[in-house]
């Protein structure tokens, strides 16, 4: 069964969120949502080379010193 990934959210007989993996069995829709632009197959996601560690978080996605202080007075 293939996936495929949504490039637009949708709505009616199926419906799906922009981003989202889905997969379908009916040829008659899948054919209808790849016309329309609305889905694309989904590529397999690129494997880990063992003892590899993934890529750190970028200095933008840590919280800074002043995010922590507000959190810690929630």
């Amino acid at each position: 069964m293939a996936k495929y990934k949504v490039k637009v959210s949708y709505g009616g007989m199926v419906s799906a969120t922009a981003g989202e993996i889905v997969s379908y069995t009916n040829k008659s829709i899948i054919s209808d949502l790849l016309k329309a632009g609305y889905i694309e197959e989904a590529k397999e996601a690129k494997e880990v080379k063992a003892g590899k560690k993934p890529a750190e978080p970028s200095k933008a996605d840590k919280p800074t010193a002043k995010a922590k202080k507000e959190n810690k007075e929630d």
